[in-house]
């Protein structure tokens, strides 16, 4: 439960750092950056990191099928993941202008 809860906080954190992140690429393209071709790209970056955490936690959950500890692990993955993908949100926050 206690993981759970952890995992419940982080993505909070990354789901508002993702919002922020897409505030910020909601703009005209100017004459240095084509915001909405950026944005784009970044929701579709995102949507396959989706896809990239949940197939390797699965995965993790795979490895240890029938140990006990299974459900841990894959949480265990999944805050990790969790915590990787918004410090790289956080870069994105850091760099944009």
């Amino acid at each position: 439960l206690h993981r759970v809860d952890r995992r419940q906080r982080q993505m909070c954190i990354r789901d508002r750092v993702y919002q922020q992140v897409l505030k910020r690429l909601s703009q005209p393209r100017t004459e240095d950056i084509d915001y909405p071709t950026l944005k784009t790209k970044f929701t579709q970056a995102q949507r396959q990191w989706v896809r990239f955490r949940d197939s390797e936690c699965d995965a993790w959950y795979g490895v240890n099928q029938a140990g006990t500890g299974r459900n841990a692990d894959q949480m265990a993955c999944l805050l990790k993941r969790t915590q990787q993908r918004t410090g790289q949100l956080q870069e994105w926050q850091a760099y944009l202008p």
